[in-house]
């Protein structure tokens, strides 16, 4: 079936890259742990997260069908400027060796799965040295741009516990299939503070609030053969059954490292 495309990402989340002017620091970092204080320790000025959970999904809606399907086992860290949350940085990297294409349902599809690869110059006939080059994707984050405070929702699990959401624009650069491009998403992220109000924050969780869009012909993704020949007949299957952009949402959780 040719109904089919590939997966972009990326996250993803990590999710997404010029930089912007530097905005005023509005993340709610508790005050006893702020590093601005003249008390604070130097050394919780940058602190290092490792990516512990993620849920990263896409979709390719075109006229007549819209592909699906899910990016698994992504790893990422980051370096968060708790002076200064905008100069954050960090990756976040995938393989995409291991998505999955769905059917009706959420359902693994094997044969979209397939075509989906073979579109990425994964396909089972392209020489081992090809696909190792082609099968790693990366998004590198570069800043944020700081957004407004809201309410977040305490779970029953940290009931007792203060969480604070705010809302942020990620900048960065995708590395998908031979090609890098700057990438921005809208982001809310959530953070969680230890058992210790004067510690550093447990997790922080970053979520897409819209999609992160990836073009398929800036990433040169098109259909190709099982040997990663374009197949030019197939072209039209883009923006009828296959959409030219992929959207992206991601759901990710990272811990001190």
């Amino acid at each position: 079936m040719k109904e089919l495309a590939p997966v972009l990402l990326a996250v993803a989340a990590a999710a997404c890259h010029r930089a912007p002017p530097k905005p005023e620091r509005t993340a709610p970092w508790p005050a006893s742990a702020s590093p601005s204080s003249s008390n604070a320790p130097a050394a919780l000025r940058r602190l290092h997260y490792k990516l512990a959970r993620a849920d990263i999904g896409f979709e390719l809606p075109a006229k007549h069908a819209t592909p699906r399907g899910k990016l698994a086992h992504p790893h990422g860290d980051l370096a968060v400027d708790l002076d200064d949350l905008s100069h954050t940085t960090g990756s976040v990297a995938l393989d995409l060796g291991e998505l999955t294409l769905t059917g009706e349902g959420g359902t693994p599809n094997e044969t979209y799965t397939t075509r989906a690869l073979e579109w990425l110059e994964l396909g089972r006939a392209v020489t081992a040295e090809k696909r190792e080059l082609e099968r790693h994707v990366t998004f590198a984050l570069s800043s944020l741009d700081a957004g407004h405070v809201v309410a977040a929702p305490n779970g029953d699990r940290r009931a007792a516990r203060r969480e604070l959401e705010s809302r942020w624009t990620v900048r960065g650069e995708l590395s998908l299939h031979g090609v890098r491009a700057p990438l921005t998403a809208d982001v809310a992220l959530t953070i969680v503070p230890g058992d210790d109000p004067a510690g550093p924050p447990a997790e922080l969780l970053i979520r897409s609030r819209k999609p992160l869009v990836v073009s398929l012909s800036t990433h040169d993704i098109a259909p190709r053969d099982a040997s990663g020949v374009p197949i030019a007949k197939d072209l039209g299957l883009i923006g009828d059954k296959v959409g030219n952009e992929a959207k992206v949402t991601f759901d990710l959780a990272f811990v001190p490292d």
